[in-house]
């Protein structure tokens, strides 16, 4: 049996979990911020600069306030939990067999002690599983930790 190299501290494995079950609402609230800047009506703004007060053009001002979301922890949890997704089951040529996966792993994050292995029909046995589970969740804590 091979071993696991994908451990991660109880914390973070629950931590990364977590973030799988708030992504929908991540992205929800990132759309949402996005939208309100983009559809903003145009008006002057002024962005505080070191000692004082500069008046700023719409387009920069849209620019600054995007990047502000960019940058916000909230939207790096999702964009881990994102190429996290991505790169499940990347070894696996069968898109249907690799979608399937996709899911399990993301609702075994999900619903926690509900879930259940063997409704999922996996061309693997339960031990691949949350290998691969734990191979998902390790990128995530990566990710945010290099960016």
């Amino acid at each position: 049996m091979p071993q696991n190299k994908y451990k991660l501290p109880e914390d973070v494995k629950t931590a990364c979990s977590s973030y799988v079950r708030g992504y929908k609402r991540l992205v929800y609230e990132y759309q949402k911020k996005r939208d309100n800047i983009l559809n903003a009506q145009k008006s002057t703004s002024f962005i505080k600069l070191s000692g004082g007060y500069n008046e700023t053009s719409e387009p920069q001002n849209k620019t600054l306030l995007l990047e502000k979301i960019e940058t916000h922890f909230d939207t790096k949890i999702m964009r881990a939990v994102e190429q996290a997704i991505l790169h499940i089951g990347d070894d696996i040529r069968d898109e249907k067999e690799r979608e399937k996966l996709r899911e399990a792993i993301t609702d075994c994050c999900k619903d926690r002690r509900r879930f259940v292995f063997q409704y999922y029909g996996l061309d693997m046995d339960k031990s691949t599983f949350y290998r691969r589970r734990n191979k998902f969740l390790t990128e995530i804590a990566e990710y945010l930790k290099e960016n």
